[in-house]
């Protein structure tokens, strides 16, 4: 999924008054936290950097964890509205779908090696 799929996508399913570049810099923002607390941190990821997504860019997450970033926009969404109630139902769902991300991640990626006495091992 692009990230101009996702934006049309969440507005067509909650229809809203955010301004795109908002969203855009929400999107920026999970990519950021997706690449410095996942993808970073296990082998291969360690060297590369962080880039800007722009409105072509394909997300990070693959379509089958494609939804956190749905619940990540709507939450921002209700929060910037004031709809706590919901902003706390898409908190929750966010947080189930990238704590399923993460340990998926985990499982398919070896993670870096810090500690250079267990490298010699």
């Amino acid at each position: 999924m692009t990230v101009n799929e996702l934006i049309e996508k969440v507005d067509r399913l909650r229809p809203n008054q955010i301004a795109r570049e908002d969203k855009l810099a929400w999107i920026v923002q999970l990519e950021n936290l997706i690449w410095r607390e996942i993808i970073r941190t296990h082998e291969g990821g360690e060297e590369t950097e962080f880039s800007e997504p722009d409105g072509d860019s394909q997300l990070t997450a693959p379509s089958a964890f494609e939804e956190l970033y749905r619940y990540w926009l709507e939450g921002h969404i209700a929060y910037a509205n004031d709809e706590i109630e919901r902003y706390n139902n898409a908190a929750q769902a966010f947080g189930n779908s990238f704590a399923d991300f993460r340990d998926w991640y985990n499982r398919e990626h070896m993670p870096v090696c810090r500690n250079k006495w267990l490298k010699l091992m």
